[in-house]
């Protein structure tokens, strides 16, 4: 890279404080800065900008010295450049069921937000590349993600700014070998273990010598996905004379495959953090038998009600407790929070644990409903022979009658409960027999009192 390529990644990231920050004369960013040659290039450049910069270093203190020189580094180097520095060391083991990515990231981010609110800066800053881009693209597609998804990370999404995406790795090395920008390589990045470290080390390479142009073609999906999102947005238009109703004919009228994304755009245009379970939008299958007066639930918030010639999207405001539809797919992918109750797949042990239900997996039958017991409902109880009325079970488990409209059942597929909650006390419930884990279990389903 010769010095007007190097003085094209500073002005082009000059370009964008501009566009992004428009009224400011002076900008004030908090930047996460790891010791590696991206960020440590992106504070380079914010200080020939003179940008007002408040330094982040993480030391998650995974490889000993390896890591506290990384720390030495951003921070002898910040305070070279005239920055301040907040180094803080985070404990690996607190990563919880051992999922350090996530949870670095996650501790990660709430103190660049802690110290964004405490400082009142512009933004925050992160040195994600062309690279990283990629990754992020090739990830939410394998997850199955929806094409509005696709559109990969932003420059800037009001919260974060991200200057570098337009240049590759490669790109950002030759601009700090030309620059002599001081950094570290972590070594744990050659390793394959997390998913973007496989991309990188593992299907890159490959795909180098197989499809060459594979990265611009990839790169070009983000623009098909804003083309996606416009096009929905412009149908969705066309169906709903306001923002809660939608012209049943006009929804009918389109092709199933249609009809769910629809909706589920609509949903997310009301909230943007809304989960639908697979189990929910395979019910919209009945939009078209649907009688008016009657509701779809797509969780435990939001239902779909027909009226007449409309359907009603609406947000539940009653005290009842609505019932919630699980998909397989939905507990496979990620635990579950539903009405205070983490549920999640894993492996079966072979150890009991009565603080907690364990369920055989694969001997329900999916999607399960959760939802408030009612009168009339029966278990077959663990270690029991025959049916006992779930009112009976209450009873003799001494559930007050305060308690008693909370108590939540797990339904299968077919209708047979398979498990009763109870939200208070120190029993968690009970589950039916026949769906008990035994020594041939492989996977179980485990529901356990949320923190």
């Amino acid at each position: 890279m010769n010095k007007s390529e190097s003085n094209r990644v500073i002005n082009l990231v000059e370009e964008y404080l501009e566009t992004c920050f428009p009224e400011k004369d002076q900008r004030s960013i908090i930047l996460g800065v790891s010791g590696g040659p991206d960020s440590m290039s992106l504070l380079y450049i914010l200080s020939k900008l003179n940008v007002q910069v408040m330094v982040v270093h993480c030391n998650y203190q995974l490889r000993g010295e390896e890591s506290n020189s990384d720390q030495k580094l951003v921070e002898d180097t910040a305070f070279m450049w005239g920055f301040d520095t907040v180094s803080t060391r985070l404990d690996p083991e607190e990563a919880e069921d051992g999922n350090f990515q996530n949870w670095a990231r996650n501790r990660r981010y709430q103190i660049f937000r802690d110290i964004k609110k405490e400082t009142g800066a512009d933004a925050i800053a992160t040195a994600h590349h062309q690279d990283d881009q990629l990754e992020t693209i090739i990830q939410k597609i394998l997850r199955g993600a929806g094409m509005t998804a696709w559109q990969g990370m932003k420059l800037w999404n009001g919260e974060l700014f991200r200057p570098l995406l337009e240049f590759s790795k490669a790109e950002i090395l030759q601009f700090a070998s030309r620059s002599h920008i001081p950094y570290r390589l972590d070594s744990s990045n050659e390793e394959s273990t997390y998913a973007r470290n496989f991309l990188r080390n593992g299907w890159f390479p490959i795909l180098d010598d197989l499809f060459p142009g594979w990265r611009e073609n990839i790169l070009k999906v983000p623009e098909r996905a804003k083309e996606h999102e416009a096009l929905t947005k412009a149908l969705i238009g066309s169906l709903m004379p306001d923002d809660r109703s939608i012209m049943r004919n006009r929804l009918i009228a389109l092709a199933p495959e249609v009809q769910k994304p629809l909706i589920l755009q609509i949903l997310k245009s009301m909230d943007e953090e809304i989960r639908v379970s697979s189990g929910a939008l395979e019910n919209l299958e009945k939009l078209e038998s649907l009688q008016t007066g009657k509701k779809l639930l797509f969780n435990e918030i939001w239902s779909l009600t027909r009226d007449r010639d409309r359907f009603i999207i609406s947000e539940e405001k009653s005290d009842v407790i609505p019932a919630v539809l699980i998909s397989r797919s939905d507990i496979r992918r990620e635990k579950l929070l539903v009405h205070g109750f983490q549920m999640e797949e894993k492996q079966w042990q072979n150890q009991i644990n009565s603080s907690i239900l364990q369920l055989d997996a694969d001997s329900l039958e999916w999607p399960l409903k959760v939802r408030v017991w009612q009168e009339g409902d029966v278990i077959n109880p663990y270690g029991m022979e025959g049916t006992q009325k779930i009112s009976d079970l209450l009873t003799n488990n001494k559930i007050s009658a305060t308690q008693k409209s909370t108590v939540l059942v797990v339904e299968v597929f077919d209708g047979r409960i398979c498990a009763v909650i109870f939200p208070h006390g120190s029993k968690p419930g009970t589950i039916a027999d026949w769906a008990r884990c035994t020594p041939e279990t492989n996977t179980m389903l485990l529901i356990r009192k949320s923190d």
